[in-house]
C-alpha cells in the first residue's frame, strides 16, 4: 500500500475525462493514446489502450509507496516507470515518425540527500527506472530536460514554477519542433518545367496530394529531385491554405542532355576492361532517357536501357544485356571427376516491361524476356568435339515487385527492402538441340522464384546490424542447367541466377532451390567511415526439403 489511496487524484482525471467517457478504445480518442503500468506482482510491463481513461492514467502514475496500486481487471498495477518509464520501442512499433521525449527525472540522490525512510524507498525504487531510461533516451528524436531540480513527485505547490521550466527549456527546440509539425499537402504547383511532367516530378519526389508531411521531409524530397541531375536550381515555397499548406516549385531544367563518362575496372572474373556510359536524355519524348555502359577489354559486355518515366503513373521500359566471362568452375568438373574446368559463358537478354509506382515506396514491373544462353568448354573433348553444356533460348514473362523503406541508400541504419521476380519460363528449343549437350535433360515450362529481404536496426549508437535473406526456388518443373542457381564468386554484376557467396569461387555449388542468410555489422566511428564484419550461411537443403518436396529433382 502506498502513503495515499489516490482518491482525489482519481476524482480529478474523471472530472478532466468526462467529456470522452464514451470512448472505450484509447486509438479512437480525438489523439490516440496509450499509457504503461507495472504487473506489481511478477513485474511485468503492462500497456493500457482500452477501457477507462482515468483508471488507466492513474494507474501508470501510482508512484509506489506514495499512491495505492489500482486494480485493473485481475491485476493490481502500480507505476508503469518502474519496468518502462521511457516507452519508445512501444511508439516505434505503432510507427510514429516523430517522437518527443521529456525526462522530468531528477536523477538518483547522493548520500547526503537521504535523510528519511521514505527517501530510502524512493532511491531503491528509482535504481531499475533510471537504468532503462537511459537505454531508451537514446531512441528519440528530439529530448526535453527540464530543470526540475529540488522537485519531487509530492511538488505540487510549485507546478507553475515547473511547467515554466519545461515552456523554458521546449522554446530552446522551437526550431526543430516547428521543422517536425506535420501539416496536410493539399496543393502542389510547379514552374519552369518543360520537357519533366508534373507526374514525373511528383513521381520522383514520391508526393501525393493530401500527404502528413513537415519541413523536413519536404527539404530531403526536394533533394531526392536534384540528385536526378535534371535540374540546375530547384526553389520552393510554401504557402498556408484553409486546410494545409500549399507547395510552390520552382525548377529550372538542365541543359545538359547528353553525357559521356569514361572509367576504367579490373576484377578476377571479368579482367580488365576500359568503361563507357553514355546517357541521353529526351531522346525521343519528355521523360525518357536512355544508357548505355560499354566495357572493352578481356571478356567484352554491354547494359543498354531505355525507359520513358512517368512517375506514379504507368512507365515503359527496354532493356538489353550482353555479359561473358571466361572462368574455371568446380561444379562442371565433376562429370569427368576433374576438381576444375575452363568454361566459356555467354548470357544475352532483350527484356521488354511496364512499370508503375504506387504508395511512394512500391514498384511494380511486369514484362517478357528473351534470353539466349551459351556455355561451353574445350579442356575436355566429347567425342572429339569441344563440350557444350548450353546453346539455347528461352522466352519467359515475370513479375517483379520491390519495396524500398530504407532511410539511405548506402549503409542504412533502419527501414527495410524487399525484390522479389516471379518468372515463368514457357518457351525453349533446347529440345532441338539436347543431342549436342553433355545434359540431355528434356527442358519442360517451369516456374522460378527469386527474392531479397534486408533489414537495418540500430543497435546502439554508432553500431548498426544489417541482415539479409536472399532466396531462389524453382516450381512445377526441374530447370535446366542455364536457370539452375549457381553460387560462389564475390562480384554483384553477374549474369542472372549466379549468386554470389563470398569464400566460394564462381559456380562452386548449382543448386535448384537455396537459400542464404547474410548479416552485416557496422561502425560509424568517423563521419562517413565505417568498420564492418560481414558473416553468411547456406541453408539450401534444410529450407528446400522442408518447404518443396514436390519439387521433381529434388537438392
Amino acid at each position: 500500500q502506498g502513503f495515499s489511496k489516490g482518491q482525489n487524484v482519481h476524482n480529478y482525471f474523471t472530472e478532466l475525462f468526462s467529456v470522452v467517457d464514451n470512448v472505450y478504445s484509447f486509438k479512437k480518442l480525438p489523439i490516440p493514446f496509450f499509457c504503461v503500468a507495472t504487473d506489481i506482482e511478477n513485474g511485468e510491463k503492462i500497456v493500457l489502450e482500452e477501457g477507462s481513461l482515468a483508471r488507466a492514467v492513474r494507474a501508470s502514475g501510482a508512484f509506489p509507496t506514495l499512491l495505492h496500486p489500482v486494480k485493473i481487471g485481475d491485476r493490481l498495477l502500480v507505476d508503469g516507470g518502474v519496468t518502462d518509464n521511457f516507452p519508445v520501442k512501444e511508439l516505434r512499433k505503432k510507427g510514429m515518425d516523430i517522437i518527443i521525449g521529456v525526462d522530468v527525472q531528477e536523477g538518483l540522490h547522493n548520500r547526503k540527500q537521504l535523510n528519511s525512510a521514505l527517501d530510502l524507498l524512493n532511491q531503491i525504487t528509482s535504481f531499475q527506472i533510471y537504468k532503462e531510461s537511459e537505454k531508451q533516451k537514446k531512441g528519440v528524436d528530439i529530448y526535453l530536460k527540464p530543470d526540475v531540480k529540488g522537485y519531487n513527485v509530492v511538488s505540487f505547490d510549485y507546478a507553475e514554477t515547473i511547467i515554466n521550466n519545461g515552456e523554458k527549456e521546449a522554446k530552446r527546440f522551437r526550431n526543430q519542433l516547428d521543422s517536425n509539425k506535420k501539416f496536410i499537402l493539399d496543393e502542389v504547383d510547379i514552374y519552369g518545367n518543360k520537357n519533366y511532367g508534373y507526374n514525373y516530378i511528383l513521381g520522383t519526389l514520391r508526393l501525393n496530394l493530401c500527404d502528413s508531411i513537415n519541413y523536413n521531409k519536404i527539404s530531403k524530397k526536394i533533394n531526392r529531385l536534384t540528385a536526378t541531375d535534371n535540374f540546375s536550381n530547384i526553389d520552393y515555397v510554401l504557402k498556408n491554405t484553409s486546410e494545409g499548406k500549399r507547395l510552390k516549385l520552382f525548377v529550372d531544367e538542365s541543359e545538359e542532355k547528353m553525357f559521356l563518362k569514361l572509367g576504367l575496372h579490373y576484377d578476377e572474373l571479368y579482367g580488365l576492361g576500359v568503361l563507357a556510359n553514355f546517357t541521353h536524355k529526351h531522346i525521343l519524348i519528355d521523360n525518357d532517357i536512355l544508357s548505355l555502359d560499354f566495357v572493352l577489354g578481356d571478356n567484352p559486355r554491354y547494359d543498354f536501357n531505355y525507359f520513358i518515366n512517368n512517375g506514379f503513373h504507368l512507365g515503359v521500359g527496354l532493356q538489353s544485356s550482353l555479359k561473358s566471362f571466361s572462368e574455371n568452375v568446380g561444379y562442371f568438373g565433376k562429370a569427368f571427376d576433374i576438381n576444375k574446368i575452363n568454361v566459356r559463358f555467354l548470357e544475352f537478354i532483350n527484356r521488354f516491361y511496364i512499370q508503375t509506382k504506387f504508395n511512394k515506396k512500391y514498384a511494380l514491373n511486369l514484362g517478357i524476356e528473351w534470353r539466349a544462353v551459351k556455355a561451353n568448354s574445350e579442356t575436355v573433348l566429347f567425342n572429339k568435339k569441344p563440350i557444350t553444356y548450353e546453346r539455347t533460348n528461352y522466352l519467359l514473362a515475370f513479375a517483379k515487385i520491390q519495396i524500398d523503406n530504407f532511410n539511405k541508400k548506402v549503409y542504412p541504419t533502419k527501414g527495410f527492402y524487399f525484390n522479389s521476380q516471379f518468372s515463368w519460363i514457357f518457351y525453349s528449343d533446347r529440345n532441338d538441340k539436347k543431342e549436342s549437350f553433355i545434359n540431355k535433360d528434356l527442358y519442360k515450362p517451369f516456374t522460378q522464384f527469386y527474392g531479397v529481404f534486408s533489414s537495418s536496426n540500430t543497435l546502439f549508437n554508432r553500431i548498426t546490424l544489417q541482415h539479409t535473406f536472399e532466396a531462389g526456388f524453382s516450381m512445377m518443373n526441374s530447370p535446366t542447367d542455364a536457370f539452375s542457381y549457381k553460387l560462389g564468386g564475390y562480384n554483384k554484376n553477374l549474369p542472372n541466377n549466379f549468386i554470389s557467396f563470398y569464400g566460394w569461387n564462381i559456380a562452386d555449388y548449382m543448386k535448384n532451390n537455396f537459400v542464404k542468410a547474410e548479416g552485416e555489422l557496422r561502425y560509424n566511428f568517423y563521419k562517413k567511415h565505417h568498420l564492418l564484419v560481414t558473416f553468411r550461411k547456406y541453408l539450401s537443403r534444410l529450407c528446400c526439403r522442408i518447404w518443396f518436396r514436390n519439387v521433381s529433382r529434388a537438392d
